[in-house]
C-alpha cells in the first residue's frame, strides 16, 4: 500500500512539473491573435473643397502707433477649416471673430509684418486666436489675400 501511495505521488508530481514545464515553456499558451493593420486613411488628390474655405470681409484695422496719425493695416483673408461644420461654426460666430482680428491686429505694430518669419508669427496668433473664438470649431490656416500698411 505504500508503495502504490509513493508510486502515486510521484506521478502527480512528473505531471504537474511537465505541465509547468510546457506552461513556462509556451506549449500550452494559445497563439496571439493577429493584429489587423490600422485603416489608412487616402486623402483625395486634386484640389480641396471649396466649401472648406471662408473669404472674411476686407478689414482696415489700425495699427498700433506712439505717434499722431496710427497707421492703418488693410487686411482681406481666407480661413480653411478642416470641416464643412467648422465653417459653418465660423459663420455663426463671425461677430467674435471679427472681434478677435480687430483687437489681436489692432496690438500690432508695423514692424510686426515686417519679413516672412513676422508674417508666420502674425498667422499662427490669428490661428490660436480664433481657435478660441469659435471652439469648438476648428481652423487648419489663414491665407492671406491682401496685406496693405497706409
Amino acid at each position: 500500500m505504500k508503495g502504490k501511495i509513493i508510486v502515486a505521488l510521484v506521478a502527480l508530481i512528473m505531471l504537474a512539473g511537465g505541465g509547468a514545464a510546457g506552461y513556462f515553456g509556451g506549449a500550452m499558451i494559445a497563439p496571439p491573435k493577429p493584429v489587423k493593420p490600422a485603416p489608412v486613411e487616402v486623402k483625395p488628390e486634386g484640389p480641396p473643397d471649396r466649401s472648406l474655405f471662408y473669404d472674411m470681409p476686407q478689414m482696415l484695422v489700425a495699427l498700433h502707433s506712439t505717434r499722431d496719425g496710427s497707421p492703418v493695416l488693410q487686411l482681406s483673408v481666407t480661413i480653411q477649416c478642416p470641416t464643412f461644420e467648422d465653417v459653418e461654426t465660423l459663420k455663426s460666430y463671425l461677430p467674435r471673430v471679427l472681434d478677435v482680428f480687430q483687437s489681436y491686429v489692432g496690438g500690432m505694430r508695423v514692424a510686426d509684418f515686417r519679413g516672412s518669419e513676422n508674417l508666420e508669427k502674425f498667422r499662427k496668433g490669428l490661428i490660436d486666436n480664433l481657435m478660441i473664438a469659435i471652439k469648438p470649431g476648428k481652423v487648419d490656416t489663414v491665407l492671406f489675400q491682401h496685406l496693405t500698411i497706409r
